[in-house]
Parts: structure tokens; C-alpha cells; sequence
């Protein structure tokens, strides 16, 4: 993992050097590593500068954040008719979110599970493919393996894209209005 945050950092820092002292958009600049980070822990892949697909992926759970925080989204976890509501007329996009990082989970476990190999862990979904889809003997476990696989896709984009992403925003602000601390942190 200390791998692949290292190698996220460098790209990151070459799109900064790219910038040439000109102002950035820091809200996609720390998206950008965060989700390849989890995308490069469970499917060994990181997707490249300008990709449509990583574009997307940070569209769509810049939506689905935005969404879950609002008044219309707070109501929709209220109720499920409200939610589906207000699905059915573009205002929530919660679902639609959740439906592509499923989307993109399916493509990865299908290609992961038709290239498997067994002495050849590449990543997160071999492992649990390995694990739990084809190791277990009970047919009941093996039935939710790959809904489960999907979930995890969700729960680390979910938990995992937007903490760290404003985290990291929120410490460049703080070193921004605190020359000193920034001093602090490069001399570290």
C-alpha cells in the first residue's frame, strides 16, 4: 500500500509541476490520486490522466455526495418511495452512483475472475475471489460472494474518496493561511 500512495504522490506532484505556478482546481487534483489509490488496491489498475472512466467515477461521486448531504437526500433516507421519487425525477442521483460503481465493479470481478490464476495474487478482488468465491463449500456463501465483492467496491469508494480528498484539501488550506506550520511541514 506505502507503494502506491508513493507512486499516487508523484503523479500528483508532476500535475502540480504541469500547472507552472498557475492557479489549480484542487478539488479534482486530490480526487485524481485518492481513486486511483483504491482503484489500484482492489483491481491492480490505476487509470491514466484524462481517462473518461476516471472522470466519470469522480462525477458521479461528486453527485452522489453532494446528493446524500442535501435536504432532498436526508428525506429520501427517510423513506424509500421519496427516494425512489425523487430518482425517477433527476433530483437524487444517490442510486444512479451507486448503480455505476456497481457497473464498474461487475466489468472488473467478470475480467478478474475469467484471467485467475492462482499463483498469481494481482490485487484485492483475486484475493477474495480466490477466498471466498472459489474456496467455499457452502453454495449459500458462494451465491453472495460476488454481491458482496461489489459492496466492498462501494464501501472503500464511499468511505475512502471523499474523507481522505477533503482531508488533504483542508491540510493545504490550513498550511496555505499558516506559512509557518507549511514551514514546519517541508522541513519534515
Amino acid at each position: 500500500m506505502a507503494e502506491i500512495v508513493q507512486d499516487e504522490f508523484t503523479y500528483f506532484s508532476e500535475a502540480l509541476e504541469q500547472a507552472n505556478g498557475e492557479p489549480v482546481e484542487t478539488k479534482e487534483l486530490f480526487n485524481i490520486p485518492i481513486v486511483n489509490a483504491i482503484w489500484r488496491v482492489l483491481t491492480g489498475k490505476r487509470f491514466q490522466s484524462g481517462d473518461v472512466k476516471l472522470e466519470r467515477t469522480i462525477h458521479v461521486m461528486d453527485n452522489l455526495f453532494a446528493d446524500a448531504g442535501s435536504i432532498l437526500g436526508y428525506l429520501g433516507f427517510m423513506s424509500v418511495k421519496l427516494k425512489i421519487l425523487f430518482e425517477a425525477l433527476g433530483l437524487l442521483r444517490i442510486q444512479t452512483g451507486m448503480d455505476y460503481i456497481y457497473e464498474i465493479a461487475e466489468e472488473q470481478i467478470d475480467e478478474h475472475a475469467s484471467t485467475f490464476q492462482e499463483e498469481d495474487m494481482r490485487d484485492f478482488t483475486d484475493c477474495f475471489i480466490q477466498k471466498k468465491m472459489l474456496n467455499e463449500t457452502d453454495k449459500e456463501d458462494q451465491k453472495f460472494a460476488k454481491p458482496n465483492l461489489r459492496n466492498i467496491f462501494l464501501d472503500l469508494f464511499l468511505a475512502g474518496s471523499e474523507t481522505t480528498s477533503s482531508t488533504l484539501k483542508w491540510a493545504m488550506l490550513y498550511m496555505v493561511l499558516n506559512p509557518i506550520i507549511k514551514l514546519k511541514v517541508q522541513v519534515i
